[in-house]
């Protein structure tokens, strides 16, 4: 993208440089704080904030011209910098939750350096073309904004979406089709049975309920309608009841009991 836009006349370089180094760093930091303080239950969201940032740098494109044209390069930096931040924090996290960490993170580093590879030699190839045509930059730039904003509206609809089918029982799953007896179906109806003697308030077992059936903070604060804040009390509270200090061994004490 710095190549692509140092095509343009006028373009501040040295300037651009260290201003989109600023802003880079300034993001990144931002970024490590906010995702070790939700413990990488936002992951799924980046690109709610990546995309839009995206966009409004390719919209901003056609409309400036010379020094003010740092402005769009902000905003591209800003994307790319959460962008970048959370692949490589979602790799980290799917390797972690996996019995072969090394094995999982050495091949995601593969396909995350190829596609950096990809896209230089990809650039390579176009820049001849990209130079004959500058005249249409302004043209792309717009169609590049349209597609990134249509991206944003289409991830929150497949989202949507997999969130119902998620929350949704399947109905069509009988009782005798699953497995289940007539001894266990109320306890996989409610795992909340299995902490009847630590002294649970009712709200407190419905956040214990969803949290044991697999739902993530996020998912709970959903389904329950509370802030994040409020679940993280609820959380604490039912840590101390049972005498855990985090979730898996909660999900520990879980699985002892049955």
């Amino acid at each position: 993208m710095y190549n692509i836009l140092s095509l343009l006349p006028n373009l501040p370089e040295q300037q651009l440089f260290w201003y989109s180094s600023l802003i880079y760093c300034v993001v990144i930091f931002i970024a490590v704080v906010s995702i070790f303080k939700d413990e990488f239950t936002y992951l799924r969201y980046s690109h709610n904030l990546a995309l839009p940032l995206l966009g409004i740098g390719f919209l901003l494109v056609p409309f400036l011209s010379g020094g003010s044209i740092i402005i769009s390069f902000l905003f591209f930096q800003m994307g790319f910098a959460v962008f970048d931040f959370f692949v490589w924090m979602i790799l980290c996290y799917i390797a972690k939750t996996t019995e072969n960490k090394r094995q999982v993170f050495a091949i995601g580093f593969f396909i995350v350096t190829l596609s950096m590879f990809g896209s230089s030699l990809f650039h390579q190839g176009i820049t001849l073309y990209v130079t004959n045509v500058i005249q249409q930059i302004n043209t792309l730039s717009i169609l590049a904004a349209i597609i990134m904003f249509v991206s944003v509206i289409l991830f929150i609809n497949l989202f949507t979406i997999s969130k119902i089918n998620y929350d949704k029982p399947d109905d069509s799953i009988t009782l005798a089709e699953s497995g289940a007896t007539s001894d266990n179906v109320v306890e996989q109806l409610s795992p909340t049975i299995a902490f009847s003697e630590y002294g649970l308030t009712a709200r407190e077992q419905q956040v214990l309920d969803l949290l044991l059936k697999g739902y993530n903070n996020p998912n709970i604060c959903n389904s329950l309608n509370i802030s994040n804040n409020t679940l993280k009390t609820h959380l604490r509270n039912i840590y101390r009841k049972v005498e855990v200090s985090n979730r898996q061994e909660l999900i520990d004490v879980y699985y002892s009991q049955k």
